[in-house]
């Protein structure tokens, strides 16, 4: 597949954030997988197999990046406009999803019991990529169940509880594998790996990525009768206002709940 490491410079240089320039890469790399040369006709061909597979933002994220690379291997090309994205509702997948997915793994992986346990990190942890990848197994007290998070983005170090079970795998998986770069020797880029790999096999039809899995984290907790200013901690907000942005519903969820409670009124 074409080196991007070039591309990935040039858009540093040109005033891109890491993570930015990152997204921009796995995108672009996801139309060489597929095609060998950038063309209208490619461009055209690979947006269409993706009409109905991608959302809006997945939809204007590939078309952001692909514009930035055209530019910078100075080729013309017609892109079509953004598309309108109805809500802000973001993606999320439930705990039942999440265990459907877990099952699967031994399928997908064969260092699956290390995915599986990234996974429900994320998901009970509600962790940036980032401060996943730069978790040390210094930082993980297994003896008192919480791990350490430090280095984020707010730089304000805060300590999170882990599960009974979730102790366990990870005592398992450390055993396992010995430490490298980081606790569990992962890239940001081998993290998205891991997702589109989990989402192309498996056929999913919700954005599956590490960032949905901080809106998966906060919607889960937050049914669970968690108080917002202690979902506030966990994500590493610095302001309120931030973390209401993860627990917009849609219409039909609202409904539903609003619904459940008013048949569970009637009945007594």
């Amino acid at each position: 597949m074409i080196d991007l490491t070039s591309f990935k410079e040039w858009l540093l240089i040109n005033g891109s954030a890491q993570a930015s320039a990152n997204t921009h890469v796995q995108k672009v790399a996801s139309f060489f997988r597929h095609y060998e040369v950038l063309t209208q006709e490619n461009l055209n061909s690979f947006l269409a197999s993706k009409l109905e597979a991608w959302n809006g933002n997945s939809t204007n994220l590939f078309l952001n990046a692909m514009k930035h690379y055209a530019k910078f291997v100075k080729v013309e090309l017609e892109f079509p406009p953004y598309r309108t994205i109805d809500s802000q509702v973001k993606d999320f997948i439930t705990e039942k999803e999440l265990d459907e997915i877990l099952v699967k793994m031994p399928l997908i992986f064969d260092n699956y019991k290390k995915i599986k346990v990234i996974l429900i990190l994320l998901f009970e942890l509600g962790l940036r990529p980032k401060e996943l990848k730069n978790l040390k197994r210094e930082n993980f007290d297994l003896k008192n169940k919480n791990v350490l998070i430090s280095k984020t983005k707010v730089y304000r170090d805060r300590k999170l509880p882990i599960s009974d079970a979730t102790c366990k795998l990870l005592s398992d998986v450390f055993q396992q594998e010995v430490e490298r770069e980081n606790a569990f020797n992962l890239t940001e880029q081998g993290l998205g790996y891991i997702f589109r790999k989990i989402s192309e096999c498996l056929g999913l039809k919700k954005e599956f990525t590490p960032y949905s899995m901080r809106n998966s984290y906060a919607h889960n907790l937050i049914k669970r009768g968690v108080k917002l200013t202690s979902l506030q901690n966990g994500l590493g907000h610095k302001n309120i206002t931030t973390t209401l942005g993860y627990l917009k519903v849609s219409d039909e969820e609202a409904q539903n709940e609003i619904r459940a409670i008013l048949n569970k009124k009637r009945r007594k």
